[in-house]
C-alpha cells in the first residue's frame, strides 16, 4: 500500500512523532433547557523530538484527533490494499485504478458498502485499535456508518458542522448540522476570522529613551454582526531606556528617521505586538494592563 505522495507528505510528522499516550476520558453533562447533553472529552499526550519557541506550532505538528472517524480510515485503507483505488492521483494513474473519492464513484461506492456489511457482522476492529474498542462498539460504528451511506448517499463522515447534500460536475450543495455534544459552540473561531490588531499610535522621544502610547482593536458582537474599533490601550506610559533586549514578534513594525537634537544619534527602532501576555515587563518593556495584548519595543541598532 507504499504510495509515495503520501510518504512525502507524512514524512516530517514520521520523523518526529515518537508516541501517543491517552490519558483519561473526562465526561460531563450540560444543561440547554430542559435538555441534557453528554460529553466525552478524551486527553491525551503528544510526545515529539521537536522543540519550538512557538508552542501552537508544535501542537500542529502532530494534532491527535482526525477529521474522519477511524473506521471509515480503516474502510479506506482497506478499498486501497484491495487495489479499488489510489489514495493518490499519480498512484491511481501508475496503477490504473480511481482516485479514491467516497463521494461520487458508483462502483468504489458498491464495493465499500459490501464491505461495511461484512465488517458490521464481524465487529472488524484493526489489530491496533483492538485496545482501545470492543466488538460492539465496532459493530455500532460500522451498522452507523451503513445508514448513513444509505441515507446520504456517500461516505463521506467527517466532524465539521457541514455536510454534503448533492452534488454535480458544476455545484455541490452542502448542508449545516447542529450536533450539541460537539464541544466548541457558535463563535468559537470568531477570534480567527476577525483577528485584532494593535499598533503604535505615538512615539516621543526623551533624553533617555521614549515615550510610547499604543492602541488596540477591540471587536463589539451583536448576535451575527461583529464590528471592529480602534481603542486607548491603558497602558501606563512610561520612558523606555534605549537599551537592547530580546524580542518577542508575531508582527513587525519598523520605525525610521524619528527628530532628534544636535549631537544625538538617530535611532532605529523596531516595535513587536505580541499576543504572549506572559512577556516580561523589565528591561524596557511596557506591558499592557488589558489581558489580551502586550508590547515590547526593541532597539535594535543606531544610525549616525
Amino acid at each position: 500500500m507504499y504510495d509515495p505522495y503520501i510518504a512525502r507528505a507524512t514524512a516530517l510528522l514520521r520523523a518526529r512523532l515518537v508516541g501517543l499516550k491517552v490519558l483519561r476520558v473526562d465526561r460531563s453533562e450540560q444543561g440547554i433547557g430542559d435538555l441534557k447533553v453528554a460529553r466525552e472529552t478524551p486527553i491525551i499526550e503528544v510526545y515529539v523530538n521537536y522543540a519550538s519557541a512557538d508552542p501552537p506550532q508544535v501542537a500542529a505538528l502532530a494534532p491527535p484527533w482526525s477529521s474522519l472517524p477511524w473506521h471509515l480510515l480503516v474502510l479506506m485503507e482497506e478499498a486501497v490494499q484491495r487495489g479499488w483505488a489510489a489514495f493518490s492521483e499519480a498512484e491511481a494513474q501508475r496503477l490504473g485504478v480511481p482516485w479514491l473519492d467516497l463521494v461520487r464513484q458508483p462502483a468504489v461506492h458498491s464495493q465499500l458498502a459490501a464491505l461495511v456489511d461484512d465488517f458490521a457482522r464481524q465487529g472488524y476492529r484493526p489489530d491496533v485499535l483492538q485496545p482501545f474498542a470492543t466488538v460492539d462498539e465496532a459493530r455500532q460504528r460500522w451498522a452507523a456508518l451503513r445508514t448513513f451511506a444509505q441515507t446520504h448517499g456517500h461516505f463521506l463522515v467527517t466532524n465539521g458542522p457541514y455536510r454534503i447534500a448533492q452534488w454535480s460536475t458544476q455545484a455541490v450543495v452542502l448542508e449545516v448540522f447542529c450536533d450539541l455534544s460537539y464541544p466548541l459552540g457558535v463563535g468559537s473561531y470568531d477570534r480567527y476570522a476577525i483577528p485584532r490588531r494593535a499598533y503604535i499610535s505615538q512615539i516621543t522621544p526623551h533624553a533617555q529613551g521614549f515615550e510610547i502610547h499604543a492602541e488596540v482593536e477591540r471587536v463589539e458582537k451583536f448576535q451575527r454582526t461583529m464590528t471592529l474599533f480602534g481603542s486607548h490601550c491603558d497602558v501606563s506610559s512610561r520612558r523606555i531606556n534605549v537599551l537592547s533586549c530580546p524580542s518577542v514578534a508575531t508582527s513587525w513594525c519598523t520605525l525610521t528617521g524619528l527628530s532628534h537634537t544636535p549631537g544625538q544619534h538617530r535611532t532605529l527602532v523596531t516595535g513587536c505586538f505580541s499576543w504572549i501576555c506572559g512577556a516580561s515587563s523589565d528591561q524596557g518593556s511596557i506591558r499592557s494592563r488589558s489581558p489580551s495584548i502586550c508590547t515590547r519595543i526593541t532597539c535594535s541598532q543606531r544610525l549616525r
